[in-house]
């Protein structure tokens, strides 16, 4: 029992660790996304690919690098609330706009959105404190983005 009361208040947790990077919270969120509906398939492992990549401008090495420790990290922590604080302070609100149309990219990639989707979107919108408005807008553009693949 006293080794249970002091793993709380001493070791390390990533849901108490300030400092996560907000690429890593991003990319959590990303395959949190993908992940919502119970199958990470590989339409999914691909667009979370190609928005990282592209958003942070990274090489494949380097974008393989942050998908591994996002998946080593996840399995630490869903806490939605610490991956949101951490985009949420990194980036302006235009980037969370993008930030918001990219999730439901990865979302609608597998040409399903299951009620867990939806709600996780519902959640991390108004963590982001992105109005409903500018979620649906992003939502469009992810449609548009997907069926002009």
């Amino acid at each position: 029992m006293l080794q249970n009361i002091k793993k709380i208040f001493f070791e390390k947790n990533i849901d108490s660790d300030d400092s996560l990077d907000p690429k890593l919270a991003f990319a959590i969120l990303l395959l949190e996304a993908g992940m919502m509906d119970g199958v990470l398939d590989d339409k999914e492992k691909a667009t979370i690919d190609k928005l990282l990549s592209n958003f942070f401008e990274l090489s494949n090495d380097e974008t393989t690098k942050l998908i591994d420790e996002a998946i080593r990290t996840q399995s630490e922590s869903n806490q939605i609330i610490h991956l949101t604080r951490s985009i949420k302070e990194n980036f302006t609100e235009n980037q969370r706009i993008d930030i918001v149309q990219m999730i439901w990219e990865v979302i609608l990639s597998d040409g399903e959105e299951h009620i867990y989707e939806q709600n996780l979107m519902r959640r991390v919108t108004g963590l982001l404190y992105i109005s409903d408005q500018n979620s649906g807008m992003a939502r469009k553009r992810a449609l548009k983005e997907i069926s002009s693949k």
